[in-house]
């Protein structure tokens, strides 16, 4: 696995990892995100303020996540 900072190029594996994960714990009424926090104009500013992380495995996304230091 391969952890590294997210570019502009990741901005719709992040989308979609995100997307899925939303989808999922909304299915077991867990909500974790507001809806604009994933809105892709939202997530590409975050990416390049560098908050997003991209993991990979054999160059595939498998994960995101994103750093902040202010909640």
């Amino acid at each position: 696995m391969r952890i590294r900072q997210a570019t502009g190029d990741d901005i719709a594996a992040i989308a979609s990892i995100l997307q899925e994960a939303e989808a999922w714990l909304r299915g077991r009424e867990m909500p974790m995100w507001l809806p604009e926090e994933l809105e892709i104009d939202r997530l590409r500013s975050d990416v390049f303020s560098g908050m997003h992380y991209l993991a990979e495995i054999e160059g595939e996304a498998a994960g995101t996540f994103r750093f902040q230091l202010e909640d």
